[in-house]
This record gives structure tokens, C-alpha cells and sequence, in this order.
């Protein structure tokens, strides 16, 4: 089954992941494992942008990563228990973002809409949407724009970006972001130049 399957990007047979899993939730429901597995990935793992060549484990141990990333760790997380997840795409309003980019990063890409992968997983017979992509510390710093992201998740309902930032989507659930020979490529200098600007909010320097 594709939505339960390994890849090289989504490795959660490795060690790492199977022991995250087992220590999330011991003995509790489906629902409290998802909500466990859905704030370790959005709270426990700072948003930063980085290579799109980053597998799941790499992210666990470098604690970082960006929608992308964050996505593929919930998702490994529900296949390793079983759960039946994987990602959709959607087109961000540039306003979603630009909070957190650096006046460079303004320039080269606050005018178009911005690509945007989150997780999706099987329960209770349909799909539903979870996106972990900012964690709490720039959730609170994003106040100010009046999102509404609510700070817990039940492990059911739906947990998504206000849709007013959603310009366009696709239907369905992608099994993986990438085809394996397809993986964008990315350069280092700016991957730091895009994080500039949120190392400043988490020292508490950025206005």
C-alpha cells in the first residue's frame, strides 16, 4: 500500500523513528498517538528551511526542517504505526510566509503564491488534514496576524493554515512529494539567506 510504504525520503524503518514512535504514546488510542505525533512534529521540530534532499531520520537529528520536512515526519510517524498518511500541496499566499523572511527573501519571492506541502492520514474512514509547518514559537510571534492556529490538536478533527491564505490546491493525497530521481535541488547560501531572519526572531531581535 503506498500511503504505508518506506521510501528513502520517508525512512521510518529507521531506528530513530521506531523508537520516537514507541516512546510518543504508550498504550493510548489512535487518536492520542496522531495528536502526539502531530505536535512532536509542528513543537518539537523548529521551523527552518533546508534541503528537500533531507530524509526523515536527518530531520529527527538536525531537530529542524520546513513544511516538507515536518510533513514527512508526521507521516513516517503514522506509517510506522500502521496509519495510513501521506502529503497534499497547496499554494500559499506570500503573506503566509513573509513574517518570517528576511528582506532578501521579500524580494526574490513575496510576490507569487509559494508552494506548500502538508500531511494528511486515514482515520475513521476519510482522509483529514493536519499541518504542522510553524511551530508554536513562531505561532506566537504570528499573533499579531490574527491566524487562529489553535495551540492543541485533538487527534481527529481537521488542523490546517486559515484557508484565506490558501490560494489554490490539489485534490488527493500524495503517496510522496517527489518522484526519487525528481528531488529539487538546493543551495546552501540561500537556505541561509531565507533563515536569516528567523534565527533573528528566535533570539528575540526581529521586530
Amino acid at each position: 500500500m503506498p500511503y504505508l510504504s518506506v521510501s528513502p525520503i520517508i525512512d521510518y524503518d529507521h531506528e530513530a523513528i521506531g523508537e520516537l514512535c514507541l516512546g510518543l504514546v504508550r498504550g493510548g488510542t489512535e487518536k492520542e498517538f496522531l495528536s502526539a505525533a502531530f505536535h512532536y512534529a509542528r513543537d518539537g521540530i523548529r521551523f527552518e528551511f533546508r534541503s528537500f534532499g533531507q530524509t526523515v531520520s536527518e530531520t529527527l537529528k538536525a531537530g529542524a526542517g520546513h513544511c516538507y520536512h515536518k510533513s514527512n515526519l508526521f507521516v513516517a510517524l503514522c506509517r510506522r504505526k500502521g496509519i495510513q498518511a501521506g502529503l497534499r500541496y497547496c499554494e500559499l499566499k506570500a503573506e503566509a510566509l513573509a513574517p518570517y523572511w528576511s528582506e532578501e527573501a521579500r524580494r526574490l519571492f513575496g510576490q507569487g503564491p509559494i508552494g506548500h506541502f502538508y500531511a494528511a492520514a486515514y482515520i475513521e474512514g476519510q482522509w483529514r488534514s493536519f499541518d504542522p509547518i510553524f511551530d508554536m514559537e513562531l505561532l506566537r510571534y504570528a499573533d499579531r496576524l490574527d491566524w487562529k492556529v489553535a495551540d492543541r490538536w485533538d487527534g481527529s478533527s481537521e488542523m490546517t493554515l486559515p484557508q484565506d491564505l490558501i490560494v489554490s490546491g490539489r485534490d488527493g493525497v500524495l503517496a510522496s512529494a517527489f518522484p526519487e530521481d525528481g528531488i529539487p535541488p538546493s543551495d546552501a547560501g540561500m537556505l541561509d539567506m531565507m533563515n536569516e531572519r528567523l534565527r533573528a526572531i528566535r533570539l528575540g531581535l526581529a521586530e
